[in-house]
């Protein structure tokens, strides 16, 4: 199972940290300490006992536990008056960018954003720099999202007004949202 907390308006970055904190001790069963959170080669930061990532955007914190395999999770305000265009051009897949190119504004801000989100996500799942898993395409041949990415399973989550969330995880496992 996957435990999916969704918080809105959290603006403080310490209250962020202690949110962290009492979730991961929660999951944990027993109190930890800032020292107990590693991070790995690539940056990743884990505790023996649980996986989890964390991601924040604009007014939105969303932290995701599980304890049986790695996972990542993205969150991203849409924001429709970035040059969207520019940045897929620069970095996505040139499919993906050609697709997101042929929608209508509206379509094509929410797509450049979904995709945004899953590349994040995988990337914090395992762990390394943004920039290496941009240029990925996330397309089937009949332009639909793929579902699965570098042995992930890959879910989208609309629930949030404004805003895109993605989550990659190892195993198909069901998703239970903490709000």
């Amino acid at each position: 199972m996957i435990y999916l907390h969704i918080y809105q308006n959290p603006k403080d970055l310490k209250k962020q940290a202690k949110l962290l904190h009492k979730n991961l001790s929660y999951y944990l069963h027993k109190d930890i300490n800032k020292g107990d959170i590693t991070y790995n080669s690539n940056g990743k930061p884990m505790i023996k006992g649980v996986h989890f990532s964390v991601s924040h955007s604009k007014n939105v914190v969303v932290q995701a536990f599980n304890n049986s395999q790695a996972l990542g999770v993205d969150v991203e305000y849409i924001n429709n008056k970035r040059n969207y265009l520019a940045l897929a051009k620069r970095y996505y897949h040139l499919e993906e960018f050609e697709l997101i190119k042929s929608l209508k504004p509206k379509h094509a801000c929410q797509l450049f954003y979904t995709l945004w989100s899953l590349k994040e996500a995988v990337c914090k799942a395992e762990g390394g720099r943004l920039w290496y898993y941009l240029s990925q395409n996330y397309l089937h041949q009949n332009k639909q999202l793929v579902t699965t990415m570098n042995g992930m399973n890959l879910t989208t989550h609309n629930g949030i007004t404004g805003y895109s969330l993605a989550l990659a995880s190892y195993a198909d496992t069901e998703i239970q949202l903490v709000l």
